[in-house]
């Protein structure tokens, strides 16, 4: 059976490998998963050739091997949750497991301290792993789903502790992974529960996490992270049924970087992209909470202002060209001057539709950039 459940896990590990390929943001937690199961079946298959002979790859090696595979389970982790690899920490366990083993050798006499050191480390190893990354994963995806995917680590903890406890308690018998016990059934049946319990989960923690980015970018700006025009729309048009049932108005700025093509043909693209970058986190900064700032495209953008009227939505479209021009956009290891100019209406309940403001407010842009740029300009509000 010991076999069968090694080649169960190479084909784990062959899935694990075709994801790492099709999935580039999830390459390398799925590179380390895959080494995961591929060691965990190379201890399986070197505990199914231990015999009498004792060959030091059939009992040192496979429980090297087993350890291994934990810390290859450990690093994919962090690499999923987007956290710093420990890996000094990691060398430093292996390097102390396997010459732990290495001194131990294959011998019969020894067989009981290398259940020990292997199954118990093992649990200390999973231990810490469930304890360190329930927190991230439970930030991203929810307390519940967290606790259903630490669930095949704690049954691997229970199991392989149970075995260390055994054998610490009966030095005299060597309870070794290959004896055909019920004991060593039940973990092997363990270990292929929990195997499965994680593949699976993982597999739906990807697919559940490049659905998200996916929705992300049907609604926001791939370059900048600000919403896109079909979340400004929707937003607008909300705004627009709470102006008709309330009669509070709404404001919208329209700003437009001056001179920006000058910047993509003295510097290149990639100065340009920076420089959008950093306007948008500089827009995001100085607005409100309950602002919404969305880039239109090219180097243009909007703020649309809840709640806000003419006077109040002027004061802040000033202090969004202040806050662009205060200083320098570091893009492409340069320092650049960036100015701004803007148009700001106020839609009202007479108004023939939702995008009647954008239209004043595109105006006024237009007349801020014939006027000298770097100014903002009221759209004509009745």
């Amino acid at each position: 059976m010991v076999w069968l459940v090694a080649v169960q896990f190479g084909l784990y590990a062959a899935g694990w490998l075709l994801c790492a390929r099709l999935m580039a943001r999830e390459r390398a937690a799925a590179l380390h998963w895959a080494a995961f199961m591929l060691l965990l079946g190379l201890g399986f298959w070197l505990a199914s050739e231990r015999d009498e002979s004792r060959s030091f790859w059939a009992y040192s090696g496979a429980g090297f091997a087993f350890l291994a595979s934990y810390l290859a389970l450990h690093r994919g982790l962090e690499c999923f949750v987007h956290r710093p690899p420990d890996d000094r920490g990691h060398l430093l366990l292996l390097a102390l497991a396997g010459v732990t083993l290495a001194i131990l050798g294959p011998g019969a006499e020894q067989a009981p301290a290398r259940v020990v050191i292997s199954y118990g480390g093992g649990a200390l190893l999973m231990l810490r792993l469930v304890l360190a990354l329930r927190r991230p994963l439970q930030a991203e995806y929810g307390r519940r789903v967290a606790h259903l995917i630490a669930a095949p680590g704690y049954l691997l903890i229970v199991a392989v502790s149970l075995r260390a406890l055994r054998q610490a308690l009966d030095w005299e018998h060597a309870y070794e992974l290959h004896r055909a016990d019920h004991l060593s059934q039940a973990l092997l049946f363990g270990y292929l529960v929990g195997a499965a319990l994680f593949n699976f989960s993982f597999i739906a923690l990807v697919t559940l996490r490049v659905l998200q980015r996916l929705h992300h970018l049907s609604r926001h700006d791939e370059l900048t992270g600000l919403a896109n025009r079909r979340v400004l729309d929707e937003a607008i048009e909300r705004e627009w049924q709470r102006l008709q049932r309330t009669g509070a108005g709404f404001a919208v700025v329209m700003l437009d970087l001056d001179h920006f093509k000058q910047i993509n043909d003295t510097h290149g693209h990639a100065a340009g992209d920076g420089v959008l970058a950093v306007t948008a986190e500089r827009l995001r900064e100085a607005a409100r909470r309950t602002d919404l700032v969305a880039r239109l495209g090219g180097e243009e953008f909007l703020v649309l202002m809840p709640a806000t009227e003419l006077p109040a939505a002027l004061a802040a479209a000033e202090r969004l060209l202040e806050r662009l021009r205060e200083r320098p956009c570091e893009a492409g290891g340069l320092s650049l001057g960036v100015t701004a100019s803007a148009g700001v209406a106020v839609a009202r309940a007479q108004d023939p539709d939702a995008q009647a403001a954008l239209r004043r407010a595109d105006l006024a842009l237009y007349r801020a950039k014939s006027q000298g740029r770097d100014r903002v300009e009221a759209g004509d509000n009745p």
